[in-house]
């Protein structure tokens, strides 16, 4: 087994449904705690570039 493409995934509380505004600021805010927790640990899963 590969030890390097293990990843452990943590899910917190549902976000309280409010209007779009509020809980995209309420995900932003958690989403950054938990990269300034860990900086080292983020792994950014998104294509950013349509070329690659």
């Amino acid at each position: 087994m590969d030890e390097g493409n293990v990843f452990r995934m943590e899910f917190e509380a549902p976000i309280a449904h409010t209007d779009a505004i509020t809980m995209t600021h309420v995900f932003n805010e958690c989403l950054s705690a938990r990269i300034m927790e860990s900086p080292e640990q983020w792994y950014w899963m998104l294509l950013r570039w349509d070329n690659m």
